[in-house]
């Protein structure tokens, strides 16, 4: 059973919240936790080459909707910190902050600030314009970003990455599906405004 902090001064005060593995196994990609530990090595190599120290707080940027990303986001940190062969010396400090959808001008100063605290990387946020905004600034920094959202353009720096499927491998996922299970219709339902 593993134990979460929860909250802050806002929310009523920090809670205790308890996770079994069971919702572990489900609700954190192995892939966010090796994405991780990928993105801060390559950090860690390039702050050596600048003879700098490397710093060990994540921060997640998440809208404010996203409670299961935030999830995952943490679970992730705890099995990078739990696999003694991939940090050695360090943990790593999940760190969440919440921003509104589309909301760029806040976003551009939650990561300046988080900048000026000092970061190992950002994940998120996952509303296209604020993301291409935290992106630009991670890119042009040199700190690592990652983002789960659909992205057709697929642009990335070398420090980011998108976890969501490139667009043509999911459109031969869907084609291959039809193909085997020899559908004559079928269609495709979005929860959002994104998919017309």
């Amino acid at each position: 059973m593993q134990h979460w902090r929860r909250g802050g001064a806002a929310a009523g005060g920090p809670q205790d919240v308890q996770i079994s593995e069971h919702d572990m196994k489900i609700a954190a990609p192995t892939e966010m936790a090796t994405v991780s530990f990928v993105l801060i090595r390559r950090a860690e190599m390039r702050s050596r080459l600048k003879g700098t120290r490397s710093k060990r707080l994540q921060r997640g940027l998440f809208d404010n909707e996203d409670d299961e990303q935030d999830f995952a986001f943490r679970v992730a940190i705890e099995r990078v910190n739990n696999d003694q062969s991939i940090l050695l010396k360090s943990r790593l400090v999940p760190r969440v902050e919440r921003v509104e959808k589309d909301d760029c001008f806040r976003a551009t100063k939650k990561v300046c600030t988080l900048l000026r605290d000092g970061i190992a990387g950002i994940f998120g946020p996952t509303s296209d314009v604020t993301s291409m905004h935290v992106q630009s600034i991670c890119d042009a920094l040199d700190v690592p970003h990652v983002e789960m959202r659909w992205d057709f353009q697929l642009q990335r720096d070398d420090l980011s990455i998108n976890l969501f499927p490139k667009p043509s491998i999911l459109a031969q996922a869907y084609v291959d599906l039809i193909k085997t299970w020899d559908w004559k219709s079928f269609a495709l339902v979005y929860e959002d405004h994104e998919g017309e």
